[in-house]
């Protein structure tokens, strides 16, 4: 489809990353509580470098939620659980 995803399972990587996005880009945050201090962080620079956001969590009343464009509610506990995917993160992508 040649749209560029890339992710980082190393928390200063999410950050820098999340630092460099603009408003043409998407990151994909996941945490199962939504409380992740690290995707949170990572979240939150994402969303003031203009990149819109997207969580996936079980809880959307959670600090995750709060710099959220797009939640995915009760899917986070399904990938964890399935092992589709193996830690809290962020993944971006641009947008094409």
């Amino acid at each position: 489809m040649g749209i560029k995803c890339i992710s980082y399972s190393d928390v200063y990587l999410q950050k820098v990353s999340a630092s460099n996005l603009t408003s043409r880009d998407t990151a994909v945050c996941i945490s199962l509580s939504g409380a992740s201090r690290d995707t949170v962080e990572a979240a939150k620079t994402a969303k003031q470098s203009g990149a819109k956001i997207i969580a996936v969590t079980n809880s959307e009343s959670s600090p995750l939620c709060d710099y959220s464009d797009i939640v995915v509610k009760d899917y986070a506990h399904f990938l964890l659980t399935q092992k589709i995917l193996m830690t809290n993160g962020v993944y971006q992508r641009p947008i094409q």
